[in-house]
């Protein structure tokens, strides 16, 4: 039994480390926090202006919240 607490310890941290900053934007907005949502994605699309889907996100966000 004490050997699995280290291992999920282990796997928690894994797992967050493993989080992008599109897929936290994207689970505030899933969440309902669309303001703070947008300036997640204003500042990803602010490093790749080219990417459509940053731009579809920060205009729905801007439409979502007035």
């Amino acid at each position: 039994m004490n050997k699995i607490y280290p291992f999920l310890i282990f796997l928690l941290v894994a797992i967050s480390v493993n989080a992008t900053p599109i897929d936290s934007a994207k689970t505030l907005y899933d969440n309902g926090k669309i303001a703070e949502a947008l300036p997640v994605f204003k500042e990803l699309l602010a490093q790749n202006p080219n990417d459509a889907s940053l731009n579809h996100w920060v205009g729905t966000c801007l439409y979502e919240t007035g």
